[in-house]
């Protein structure tokens, strides 16, 4: 398999990486097939910072609108 968006980054994530993940998971939101990858780097940069207030609403906004995503997506 190829690589993925933000896997060069490692454990030791920066804040500036870490806004490069959200910004990329932005990004591909909005391109075709792109919403799975995206749901992804949100929930890594999550990992990273588990009160990321864009990453949380962004990721809760995808699930939302996910078939089965809505219970996950109030719960964040």
């Amino acid at each position: 398999m190829g690589r993925r968006a933000g896997d060069g980054f490692g454990q030791e994530c920066t804040r500036e990486k870490k806004n490069v993940l959200n910004n990329l998971a932005d990004l591909l939101e909005n391109k075709p097939g792109g919403r799975a990858e995206a749901e992804r780097l949100y929930r890594r940069t999550l990992d990273v910072d588990p009160k990321d207030v864009n990453a949380l609403n962004n990721l809760a906004y995808l699930l939302d609108e996910k078939p089965g995503g809505r219970a996950e997506a109030e719960r964040l």
